[in-house]
């Protein structure tokens, strides 16, 4: 009992630290909007930046393509017999819930639609368990790479350029250790685990997982290109040399959304980081207007995608007898 109360405080404790977080971030994303509202609204190029939502939000969309298409591989390579079309069905119907507070919905959505569609539940939760665990390892190695580029000119900056670094170690490290005890707790014995890496061998799921890590690397990749590429659209900014900045700016944000717990979608989180990062290359309100662009093109790539499922007319709901 005793246990049970210190867990409940401990969790409790947790999430009242992610929730001043994210006020936090809030907090210092209204503050950057009320100092710099004159400058937005006189050097925004309205056209432009509806443009740029409108084909960002097309792109994002089929962006999202690719993480779909890497957990049907997933599923796949789990021994699912699965079609494309189910999966994509089920991941793009599922990923909108991420935007409701919680940040694990879409899990939790993904899980009964596929389940409803005759899948295992196993091989559900260890996709699920797989996919989240590619995705941070990718994150966290762009991180890792581009988190040296950055300009770091202030002592603060110094400081806090050590402070990501060794969060991100902790997230990798902590990464590995959930891996391990998911492997030792489903195969206990030595016997049974040389039987299991020699089972995944042959089955070519190495190959597989690296093949999973690429496609999600890319897709970091390819939304900080664009990120770059919004900023040069929006202003003209020469950021050719800054490309990796972009990525990097986009890859640790991502993570650190991701692990705020109650933030939906890492709204706030992100942003906050993004502009932190950012201001360091242009103008403190151009970054501001371009995390905030950003959300939108995102929100609204998610949308198109959500819809752009539901139109696929995939019977996923046969639910074995």
């Amino acid at each position: 009992m005793n246990n049970l109360f210190e867990k409940l405080k401990k969790s409790i404790f947790a999430k009242q630290i992610s929730y001043l977080l994210i006020f936090i971030s809030f907090a210092y994303i209204f503050y950057l909007l009320s100092i710099n509202w004159k400058k937005l609204i006189y050097t925004l190029p309205l056209d432009k930046m509806l443009a740029s939502i409108f084909l960002g939000s097309i792109f994002y969309g089929l962006n999202t393509i690719l993480l779909a298409y890497t957990w049907y591989r997933l599923l796949k390579v789990l021994g699912e017999k699965v079609d494309y079309k189910t999966s994509h069905y089920i991941f793009g119907y599922s990923q909108i819930a991420k935007y409701i507070p919680g940040n694990v919905m879409h899990y939790l959505g993904r899980f009964v639609l596929s389940r409803n569609s005759g899948m295992s539940e196993k091989n559900i939760l260890t996709s699920i368990f797989l996919e989240t665990l590619l995705l941070a390892f990718s994150a966290l190695s762009i991180t890792f790479v581009t988190v040296f580029f950055f300009e770091w000119n202030t002592i603060f900056n110094i400081i806090f350029r050590k402070l990501i670094i060794i969060f991100f170690i902790i997230l990798f490290i902590t990464a590995i250790i959930f891996l391990l005890i998911f492997i030792f707790k489903k195969y206990r014995s030595i016997t049974k685990l040389g039987y299991f890496f020699k089972t995944i061998y042959q089955k070519y799921v190495f190959r597989e997982l690296f093949y999973s890590y690429l496609k999600y690397f890319s897709f970091f990749v390819l939304n900080g290109i664009f990120l770059c590429f919004l900023s040069k659209i929006m202003w003209m900014i020469n950021l050719k040399s800054n490309i990796l900045i972009f990525i990097g700016a986009y890859a640790a944000s991502w993570i650190i959304g991701f692990v705020t717990p109650g933030s939906p979608g890492g709204i706030g989180v992100r942003e906050a980081l993004l502009i932190l990062i950012l201001q360091m290359y242009i103008s403190e309100s151009q970054a501001v207007t371009l995390a905030l662009v950003f959300r939108i093109i995102t929100t609204l790539g998610d949308i198109l995608f959500f819809f752009s499922s539901s139109y696929l007319n995939v019977k996923y709901l046969k639910i074995k007898s």
